[in-house]
């Protein structure tokens, strides 16, 4: 019998090789190399899942040798290589990944890509204070 995080990590890698420029790219390369697109977008699907820090995502993985296996991973990589990478993602790759990974065990999602500015509501109190405030960019991603 398959576990649901065996088959929560064989779809994400499935759905994360639909979006990547070289779905034949090994996971993780002989000799050394950077990790394979769709294989760190995988971990993040799974870090998301847990709903807990890089760091516990691959200490649990690291005791997981099915999960590694649906992976094709034979080492993982360093947990600050793991938030780094999220950091620097193409908004244009996440985004394909979310549309794709969207839809639920109720087949039914919503992909909303609006852009919500934090500026705006705040630019009283920012002159007020002479505080300067950053655009947020935010894409929320909501169950129908």
């Amino acid at each position: 019998m398959v576990s649901e995080i065996r088959l929560f990590t064989r779809n994400a890698v499935a759905k994360a090789k639909l979006v990547v420029a070289n779905p034949d790219e090994p996971a993780a390369p002989a000799g050394g190399g950077g990790f394979a697109e769709w294989a760190m977008l995988a971990l993040h699907a799974l870090r998301i899942e847990f709903g807990k820090s890089y760091r516990v995502t691959l200490d649990w993985l690291g005791e997981m040798p099915g999960v590694l296996e649906e992976l094709e991973l034979t080492r993982l990589p360093h947990f600050t290589v793991f938030r780094r990478w999220f950091a620097r993602i193409s908004t244009k790759t996440w985004r394909a990944f979310l549309g794709v990974s969207a839809e639920k065990r109720t087949g039914h999602a919503a992909l909303d890509s609006t852009r919500f500015d934090r500026d705006q509501p705040s630019r009283h109190y920012a002159n007020q204070t002479h505080y300067h405030v950053r655009t947020l960019k935010v894409t929320a991603l909501v169950d129908v």
